[in-house]
């Protein structure tokens, strides 16, 4: 039971153009790494291209096909030379244009603000460098830029559609045109909007959709222009429903059918609990008239960063982000792919009570889980992982197990008499289609009687206090902080240093807890938390083989291997 990976088979040759009654991981992506977000487009000669970037790695890779999405190619990893350092891409718009160029433009999360774009001139082969957008005269007003897509107008000039959002620039949707291989600065086309999206219904008309505030949710707005964009008719409310709609995305396939992909915010079955799905509508008139919504995606948790693009088969492909796959490790946020619209998927964790951080010898804990699922749920099981071995418990929902009412998909269970030790704690959710998932709890740690995690060394007139993790000084122990010699004070803060040589490459680490460098924690690698992870003090006065000093075994050393 220690290694309970639920992974759901992927078989490169499936044809996702007929497959609609789930989504699939997309198969060229790593399984064991994190990808938040993705891009797919149709390039020339017909090839799908998909674009994500991988959290774990730090780079950003694209897979072709050109099988309308039947079989995808291995990975290549693109942009080689441009670091992304410890930083995550936030937004990613990838674009196509003729004979075989592709536009990229991405946004970096946490060290810069700034977009950047790159070229590529033979479908995707190599790129030029990364530089950043500037859309107006300073430089410092592109910090503020969110909400992107990438868009072409009837001519084929490229248009790049973002929003300001906060600082001294207000709320809106702007747009920059790609001339002479650099951005224009941004004209604002709606003052209140978000998420713009800018295409060409029919030979001479634009259009931009976008999100506006409608009472206290969002609706999808549209505007028209006849002049390439120089003026825009006033804004129309192209679709409400009673809750908040973003990220539109559209689709213009060959047949001249034009599909609207957007986000919805919709509820759960518990209250105050929402969820985002997947829908669109479509147009066969050139965008005169649109048909009702249809969702897409039927998954109870998060499915969002959509993008979409159509085949040289008239047929719509989705990318977008969910967690649907989870094991006992952590859940993962990675890129899925489908054609048409979903019947069924795995079920999900909609929320969990709050777990303790420490229980005492003895204690009794109730573990709730909110479960859901648009299908029936089978069963809902409490996996506990103590160290190396783990036990699975079946969960209630029958009114008698402290899960709340009966049927109401509050799930309960209660661990009782727990002993000394480290408790990993899981949840796996089945649905009678066989789907599951399995989430991550948290931990509890039940400590020994005797825990000592800090400790006064008391030698002549000097008194110095230190902790498990290596810390000297920078604690208070029966009313003494610092490091003494009889009342005064010679050392606030101190701890152990490390430097070494790898091959080439110097290294070095330490805990100073005044200055903030605090790089060890107590026991072995990867067991920070487990209750014998203290100080273990042995006196002059102590007898040999005494209690003084426990011995210390790890029969699970084996499982860190």
């Amino acid at each position: 039971m220690k290694k309970l990976i639920f992974i759901s088979a992927v078989i490169i040759s499936i044809n996702f153009i007929s497959f609609s009654q789930t989504a699939v991981r997309f198969p060229a992506q790593d399984f064991t790494h994190e990808s938040s977000i993705s891009s797919i487009v149709r390039a020339s000669g017909n090839q799908l291209i998909l674009f994500w970037f991988d959290n774990d790695a730090k780079k950003l890779f694209m897979s072709k096909s050109s099988d309308n999405g039947t079989t995808w190619s291995d990975k290549v990893h693109i942009l080689q030379n441009y670091s992304f350092g410890q930083d995550t891409i936030k937004e990613l718009n990838v674009i196509s244009t003729l004979p075989s160029n592709l536009i990229l433009v991405f946004k970096l999360k946490t060290t810069s603000n700034l977009f950047y774009y790159s070229i590529s001139e033979n479908n995707g082969l190599s790129w030029s460098e990364p530089l950043p957008i500037y859309f107006a005269v300073t430089p410092l007003q592109s910090v503020k830029g969110f909400y992107s897509s990438l868009g072409e107008l009837s001519n084929g000039t490229i248009l790049f559609t973002h929003s300001f959002i906060s600082g001294t620039i207000p709320r809106g949707v702007y747009y920059s045109k790609f001339v002479n291989n650099n951005w224009t600065t941004h004209q604002l086309l709606d003052s209140t909007g978000i998420w713009g999206f800018i295409f060409s219904p029919s030979s001479g008309k634009e259009m931009v959709i976008y999100s506006d505030l409608n009472g206290n949710k969002t609706d999808l707005y549209f505007r028209t222009s006849t002049d390439l964009g120089i003026s825009w008719s006033a804004e129309q409310l192209l679709l409400t429903t009673p809750y908040s709609k973003s990220r539109p995305r559209v689709v213009k396939s060959n047949n001249g059918h034009i599909y609207i992909f957007y986000e919805e915010m919709i509820p759960t079955s518990f209250n105050n609990f929402y969820q985002k799905e997947i829908y669109y509508i479509s147009s066969s008139d050139n965008g005169l008239s649109w048909s009702s919504p249809v969702r897409v995606t039927k998954f109870m948790g998060d499915d969002n960063y959509l993008s979409a693009t159509s085949t040289n088969s008239n047929e719509q492909i989705i990318a977008f982000t969910s967690s649907r796959n989870s094991d006992l490790n952590y859940s993962r946020s990675q890129t899925y792919i489908i054609s048409g619209t979903e019947s069924f998927s795995p079920p999900t964790l909609v929320y969990n009570n709050p777990l303790p951080d420490t229980l005492t010898n003895g204690s009794s804990l109730t573990i709730n889980v909110f479960a859901d699922d648009y299908s029936q749920i089978e069963n809902v099981k409490l996996i506990v992982d103590k160290l190396a071995e783990a036990d699975t418990f079946d969960m209630y929902d029958d009114g008698l197990h402290q899960d709340s009412l009966a049927g109401d998909k509050i799930y309960g269970y209660t661990l009782n008499n727990l002993t000394t030790g480290a408790y990993h704690l899981y949840v796996s959710i089945k649905n009678n289609h066989q789907l599951f998932n399995v989430y991550r709890l948290g931990k509890i740690i039940i400590p020994t009687n005797n825990v000592i995690n800090s400790y006064l060394l008391e030698l002549n007139k000097i008194k110095l206090p230190l902790t498990y993790d290596g810390v000297l000084a920078d604690v208070t122990i029966n009313g003494v902080e610092g490091a003494r010699y009889e009342d005064k004070s010679f050392l606030f803060s101190g701890g152990f240093y490390i430097a070494g040589k790898n091959q080439n490459q110097w290294w070095a680490n330490g805990i100073a807890s005044a200055s903030r460098i605090q790089d060890y924690l107590p026991g072995l690698p990867g067991f920070p938390d487990d209750p014998r992870n203290i100080l273990y003090v042995v006196k002059a006065s102590d007898p040999p083989f005494g209690n003084s000093c426990m011995p210390i075994t790890f029969p699970f050393l084996k499982y860190a291997v």
